[in-house]
């Protein structure tokens, strides 16, 4: 098998491809190689959630029986994808956009203040009643306190907040009623990408194929999209 430095090389020949893979080996000193051969790479991070990329399907199968029980898959071959649905049985199949930046620090909204979010009561409600996708206290307060979390203020005003899915890639993107259209999302992925240059890892995020606002945000910002589409399974 691969070592982790040998998967990160065979990843990295079709990076765009493949990034959310390479952080995950990079900086996730949790993440486990399941499988690694010059056929395909599969890995297994500390919060279940399997990531693999197929560079011959005919490995398929045999990676397939190597996954293992988990709650979320992620990968950029569909033929993989929708077998590892029918196997466990997980329903839905999401189709989305993989971008990434590279470049200098960017201009961020000098109208907002940033700041990392402590895992108190308060900001795990406000996180909890705004994000649209919806998480339970608890998994907000281990994303807070292990992958971070920003709250934006305007005028002192809790005005949204960013954050790190567990697979280090950015979202959790929310603006409050009453702050849209005044460039608070926007900064806030401005302030996310700046910081990642910082802590010296890859900014990069997944779009929901169907979310056209970020994605115009994205690619506004100056984001580089994958040519194709990658999956999630949950």
């Amino acid at each position: 098998m691969l070592s982790k430095s040998g998967a990160i090389s065979l990843l990295s020949a079709d990076f765009d491809k493949n990034c959310c893979l390479i952080e995950v080996l990079k900086h996730d000193k949790d993440a486990n190689l399941i499988y690694a051969e010059n056929d395909g790479i599969l890995i297994l991070n500390n919060d279940n959630i399997a990531f693999c990329s197929i560079f011959d399907d005919n490995a398929i199968d045999k990676i397939l029986q190597l996954l293992p029980n988990v709650k979320c898959v992620h990968s950029p071959n569909e033929n993989f994808m929708v077998k590892a649905q029918n196997k466990l049985q997980l329903k839905n199949l999401k189709k989305c956009y993989q971008a990434y930046y590279v470049g200098e620090k960017l201009q961020e909204n000098s109208l907002i203040t940033i700041d990392k979010m402590d895992a108190n009561d308060y900001n795990i409600e406000v996180v909890k009643n705004h994000y649209t996708l919806g998480y339970s206290n608890g998994q907000i307060k281990n994303l807070i306190e292990n992958q971070g979390m920003f709250m934006a203020k305007l005028d002192g005003v809790p005005c949204g907040f960013i954050g790190f899915h567990s697979e280090l890639s950015m979202g959790l993107l929310e603006v409050f009623d009453g702050f849209k259209n005044r460039g608070i999302g926007s900064g806030l992925l401005k302030f996310l990408i700046n910081y990642c240059i910082d802590i010296d890892r890859l900014p990069f995020c997944h779009i929901a194929s169907t979310n056209q606002i970020s994605y115009n945000m994205c690619k506004k910002v100056g984001l580089t999209f994958y040519k194709d589409f990658v999956f999630w399974l949950d």
